[in-house]
């Protein structure tokens, strides 16, 4: 009896490393451990070499891969943050140019340099003489700019309400001629006319080249982890006309953001875009019986896909590199930490965010006690295009490299398992909107190492990091010493005012967890004294399967009397209510109490420097509670645990 066959076909692999070989790597060791005879079908761009004798063979079969097929968001959704990023690049590119640097000087001469300090400072005949050039051609022009300013703002003011009535209507009027050029970009029909029908039937095509090449054997299992909606319509042309595909069965797994950042702000359950309604309709209408399978990595992502009603969705274990577990047994970190960035150099995954954080950590006093270890090389952009992750990365290479360690070149897998497992803080500052719901690989690493994170607090990233806070902070509530508890009935939206008992250092706060169309909201803990603030904290809350609450954690001021809660929605749009609303107060040394556990997570409107440089401070408690939560996830998640999904 031949042996059951596992093929993995990932046509975005076109070489040896990076995070979807890795992956394929990962399933194909547990698929060939459980008994399967394994193939991989890449790219055709993919280079053999000497130095990899995989035990499954590889059949470079694709033409393009998934970057190449995916679909697009319509670029009315996109307009307003294509133009927030150019004018941040214009920004950077300006602040690091001449003429920025010209202008960063204007502060120094309006505050320091007059006639009488340069003759007092000036220490020889050559500096006075720059001085007063400095003091002629840029205070006297930056004076008489600034006052004509003033003095245009003066003439102008009692006509603001009017000129911007003007502005208003002249806007409104220019809304109104490209009207119909609005409704065109909106519905995408330049793209759609200018789509290649060819594109769609690629896939097909070379799906049916790679079974010509290993023929159809009844009960084998075909695992395809990235796919795009093209791909899905390619594919469903391909099983249409393919009258042995029935003796396989396929198994899919969608890993990308089913709705946009617009469709998010508008409430929306299902896209704007109908694109991957109808792929999926489709597909499932033209299966006529074969064994196909759906599924995601996160269960955000599976339930916004199984509200598109037609198929249903499981969600996979993430499959682990089992040689990070070593790292739980690492001893404890000596200074200096070290801070590592994995991966490519992308505004995406927070790159440009990284010359302010090496800057601000140094200055607040810790530039003995860390180092920066930065992957930096340009997967989609070419340094000499002068795009903003170039310009990020040319300042961090002025520091020295005993302090910044810039890596410029792409890293094979060992290299890079080097670099993950070298972490002391492994910062995953990826942008929010575009990991609202999609795992990531890096996280994934991080938290199989036990290595503690720095990420956004509104993205799957930081729903995690509630997960291993909320196993933390149960933990802390049974071992605290309680002076007093509250259970203030709240049923309708508002704030909560709340006595503080004079011994408390600190309070628990537990209420019940955020609805599935609300996944995320904010608590905002406010402490007052004698109704005046002293001050104001904010917690990102998220709804984790499998629990019944939340629960947070806030140090309490010493000098504060009342505490005020107040709970919104992620936009602070909307006020909640606080169901099942409880307070405990504790006298725990304050000290030692950590509001969150194995990493930080942030919220839009916070400094990431101040999260990193807590976490700096605190660093024992944060490796702590990492390594802990690490044998939580490790016993969810592996490769084995996916292939064993996938066969039941």
């Amino acid at each position: 009896m031949a042996e059951r066959r596992f093929i993995l076909i990932d046509h975005s692999i076109r070489g040896f490393g990076g995070h979807h070989y890795e992956y394929a790597v990962h399933v194909l060791s547990a698929a060939r451990d459980a008994g399967y005879e394994t193939l991989l079908a890449v790219n055709r761009a993919f280079a053999a070499d000497n130095h990899h004798n995989e035990p499954w063979k590889i059949i470079p079969v694709y033409e393009h891969g998934f970057w190449r097929n995916i679909a697009p968001p319509p670029k009315h959704a996109t307009n307003k943050d294509d133009w927030r990023r150019r004018y941040f690049e214009w920004k950077l590119r300006f602040k690091h140019g001449k003429y920025g640097q010209l202008l960063a000087m204007l502060p120094l001469y309006r505050q320091h340099y007059t006639p009488k300090t340069i003759l007092a400072e000036a220490k020889n005949k050559l500096q006075l003489v720059f001085m007063l050039l400095g003091l002629i051609f840029i205070k006297w022009p930056y004076n008489v700019l600034t006052s004509t300013v003033f003095l245009l703002r003066v003439i102008l003011d009692p006509f603001e309400d009017y000129l911007k009535r003007i502005g208003e209507a002249v806007w409104h009027l220019i809304q109104m001629v490209f009207f119909p050029l609005r409704i065109v970009r909106h519905l995408n029909l330049f793209e759609r006319v200018a789509r290649r029908p060819s594109t769609v039937s690629e896939f097909s095509r070379d799906t049916a080249e790679l079974f010509r090449q290993i023929g159809f054997q009844k009960g084998d299992i075909v695992f395809i982890p990235t796919l795009s909606d093209h791909d899905l319509t390619s594919l469903q042309g391909f099983l249409a006309g393919e009258p042995n595909a029935h003796q396989v069965s396929w198994h899919l797994l969608f890993r990308r953001d089913l709705l946009t950042s617009d469709d998010r702000k508008a409430g929306a359950t299902l896209p704007v875009n109908p694109s991957a309604v109808r792929a999926f309709q489709r597909f499932h209408e033209a299966a006529n019986g074969t064994d196909v399978r759906f599924y995601t990595d996160t269960d955000r992502l599976t339930h916004e896909y199984n509200r598109l009603g037609i198929s249903p969705f499981r969600t996979l274990p993430i499959p682990i590199n089992p040689r990070l577990t070593e790292q739980l047994n690492r001893n404890g970190a000596a200074r200096p930490l070290r801070i590592v960035y994995s991966g490519d150099a992308r505004m995406e995954k927070g790159y440009h965010l990284l010359p302010d954080l090496v800057r601000d950590l140094h200055r607040n006093g810790h530039a003995d006690d860390v180092v920066f270890r930065i992957q930096s090389n340009f997967a989609h952009a070419r340094p000499q295009d002068g795009t903003i992750e170039h310009l990020a990365r040319t300042e961090l290479q002025l520091y020295p490299e005993q302090r910044v360690e810039v890596i410029p070149t792409p890293l094979d897998s060992n290299q890079y398992h080097e670099l993950v497992a070298s972490a002391d803080i492994l910062l995953v500052l990826y942008d929010a909107d575009n990991y609202y719901a999609r795992s990531s690989g890096v996280l994934v690493e991080a938290l199989t190492a036990g290595i503690p994170v720095l990420t956004p607090a509104a993205s799957w990233m930081g729903q995690q990091l509630a997960e291993a806070t909320y196993e933390y902070l149960s933990n802390r509530l049974r071992q605290a010493k309680l002076v007093a508890r509250e259970q203030p009935g709240c049923a309708t939206p508002g704030r909560v005012a709340i006595k503080k008992p004079w011994d408390a250092t600190g309070v628990f706060v537990r209420l019940r967890q955020p609805s599935e169309e609300s996944p995320q909201v904010i608590l905002d803990v406010e402490q007052q004294r004698g109704g005046a603030i002293r001050t104001v904290e904010s917690r990102m809350l998220h709804r984790v399967a499998g629990r019944a609450d939340c629960l947070a954690l806030v140090r309490l001021d010493a000098a504060s009397d009342e505490i005020q809660l107040r709970l919104t929605t992620q936009d602070r749009q909307i006020e909640l209510p606080m169901l099942d609303l409880e307070l405990a107060f504790t006298s725990d040394a304050p000290e030692s109490l950590y509001a969150d556990a194995a990493g930080r997570s942030y919220l839009p409107d916070e400094s990431v420097s101040d999260h990193l440089k807590h976490m700096v401070e605190r660093y024992a408690h944060y490796r702590e509670t990492a390594r802990r939560f690490a044998q939580v996830w490790n016993a969810r998640h592996s490769a084995a645990r996916l292939v064993q999904e996938l066969v039941s």
